[in-house]
């Protein structure tokens, strides 16, 4: 383990030094590390080849195979569409790949991209001209691409495209030939938010700013486009996000879709209640904090021990309940009831599929990778679901509660012990993420810590379960305390009258 974290440290070191000496910003599409890939039980999971995009595995394929000569077809159609090919493609080459005139600064396109194999195989060997028109075949491909799907699940950018009823159809004639469903079914959309599969968003955005497109799409806003593709694959995958942050989010910051989806799942949700904010939480616009918070010791700001935040079934003996909100992992909450004996904590909804642990990986790999991220909000949830998280009685816990309460909706793994084992595993090679400057968590986990603590909410917990466990007890007690008052009353009433008669 610490091997591993000390090759994260200087993996991290190397790339701040690189781009630091070519004064770029830091690299953000780069090779996933092979012992991150090793947290998989299948490798092929992580596997880019089946369609591969951007710089990486680009010099494996076969210009002659199937996927390049859909590539190929579709551009073609996307060009014919716009009347672009009458300007030949180098033209429209060269509008796509222009680096944008505003925002974040600029650089050459291969800084995007950074890796040593990436630089012997494929960087010496391209031309600017080659990069380009590699770069811009991908962009248009998954424009194209995602205009067909939003036939099929109904985005609501799909009004952008009312004024093109011939590309929606044949695109939906090409995607729908037997030969290419049949690459088509071999791969879900995470394959287009694989950080090795990533392309600059900035070409992604150049497509609709082309002059001939954008008068054909006048109502098109690039950061709807954007938002209706992240908010369908995160219902889709289950992960973690906000269930509105409001209609002007914007994806300017961003350098891929990988980076889009990521700041979805980090957001809080703008529409949560102030009532379910924690009161540690609301206590940082104060001045002070309470007594009980001073006295308290800290909990470890690394993370280095299992024992940081209690585990589910611990936090029940004490009162704490954990139940499950429509938010990004940014929104945890922890909220006490009136009488202070219970409390609930808010947990960002998860549901687990088949394929949530290459969706996690991928994004906390992405996070760990790019020094700009801090805090490290998607690997600090995912270590506090691993210290919730210890065994079945835990999972079940997580899916307790109302309909729209569990923390973990739903599961397709079969058992809970294969949920526990996923969440235990996930980041076994990750080192463990600095939670002290991520200042509304950390006053949560100080708040459950004084809670967790208290031998009184203990036995008071304890006796209420036992009361719902067991109605007879409750009985008993009522009964002993009529016969005790009865007998009470009935001494008064003998030692009354003896003095009476006196």
């Amino acid at each position: 383990m610490i091997l591993q974290q000390l090759l994260w440290c200087k993996l991290q070191a190397a790339y701040v030094s690189k781009s630091d000496d070519n004064n770029v910003d830091c690299f953000t599409i780069r090779r996933v590390p092979g012992y991150v890939r090793s947290l998989e039980s299948d490798r092929k999971r992580y596997d880019c080849r089946i369609l591969p995009l951007g710089l990486y595995l680009r010099n494996d394929q076969d210009e002659d195979n199937e996927i390049e000569k859909l590539k190929l077809e579709v551009v073609s159609i996307f060009l014919q569409e716009f009347n672009l090919l009458e300007r030949g493609w180098e033209d429209f080459f060269e509008q796509v790949g222009k680096s944008p005139s505003s925002g974040r600064p600029t650089r050459p396109l291969e800084h995007f991209y950074h890796d040593s194999e990436l630089e012997m195989r494929t960087k010496g060997n391209m031309s600017s001209e080659e990069l380009r028109a590699v770069l811009t075949f991908d962009v248009v491909f998954i424009a194209a691409f995602y205009i067909f799907r939003y036939k099929e699940f109904g985005g609501a950018a799909i009004d952008f495209f009312c004024g093109c009823p011939r590309l929606i159809h044949h695109l939906n004639a090409i995607f729908r030939r037997d030969t290419v469903w049949f690459h088509l079914e071999n791969f879900h959309q995470d394959i287009f938010f694989l950080l090795e599969n990533q392309v600059p968003l900035f070409m992604f955005q150049n497509v609709f700013r082309v002059p001939i497109i954008s008068r054909r799409l006048p109502e098109f806003s690039f950061d709807g486009f954007v938002a209706d593709i992240v908010f369908h694959t995160l219902k889709s995958s289950g992960l973690p996000h906000a269930s509105a942050v409001g209609n002007d989010i914007t994806f300017e910051d961003c350098d891929h879709l990988l980076a889009c989806l990521h700041k979805v799942v980090c957001m809080d949700d703008s529409t949560t209640s102030s009532s379910h904010r924690s009161l540690s939480a609301q206590r940082l616009s104060c001045r002070g904090t309470s007594r009980k918070m001073s006295r308290a010791s800290p909990l470890s700001v690394r993370w280095t021990e299992k024992s940081t935040m209690p585990t589910a079934s611990e936090l029940r003996r004490v009162g704490i309940r954990c139940r499950g909100i429509s938010t990004g992992v940014s929104g945890i909450r922890f909220v006490k009831s009136f009488f202070r004996f219970k409390a609930k904590l808010y947990l960002p909804k998860i549901a687990i599929q088949g394929d949530t642990d290459k969706w996690l990986v991928n994004m906390c790999a992405y996070e760990w990778m790019n020094k700009e991220i801090r805090p490290k909000k998607l690997t600090v949830f995912m270590q506090i679901m691993d210290n919730l998280i210890d065994t079945e009685e835990d999972v079940q816990l997580m899916r307790r509660g109302r309909k729209d309460e569990p923390v973990i909706a739903v599961h397709h793994l079969g058992e809970d012990k294969m949920v526990a084992e996923l969440f235990n595993n996930l980041l076994k090679n990750f080192p463990h993420a600095d939670v002290s400057s991520f200042e509304d968590l950390k006053s949560v986990i100080d708040e459950i810590q004084v809670w967790h603590r208290s031998p009184r909410r203990r036995q008071v917990t304890s006796f209420v379960d036992r009361v719902g466990a067991e109605p007879w007890y409750v009985v008993t007690l009522l009964v002993a305390f009529v016969l005790l008052a009865v007998a009470i009353l009935q001494t008064i009433y003998t030692v009354w009258g003896f003095y009476n008669q006196g």
